[in-house]
């Protein structure tokens, strides 16, 4: 029960977060963010 309050409160930070910075900074800022997570991920895909 704590583990799912816990995923449940950064899940809506987060969400709330990058809703913010795509109304703040339009979604051409909020593209190179998924880029680069999107880029690390594979990086850790084929490196891990």
């Amino acid at each position: 029960l704590v583990g799912f309050l816990t995923a449940l409160v950064a899940g809506i930070a987060a969400i709330k977060s990058l809703v913010w910075l795509v109304r703040r900074q339009g979604f051409h800022h909020f593209a190179w963010y998924v880029w680069a997570v999107g880029l690390f991920f594979l990086a850790y895909l084929y490196l891990g």
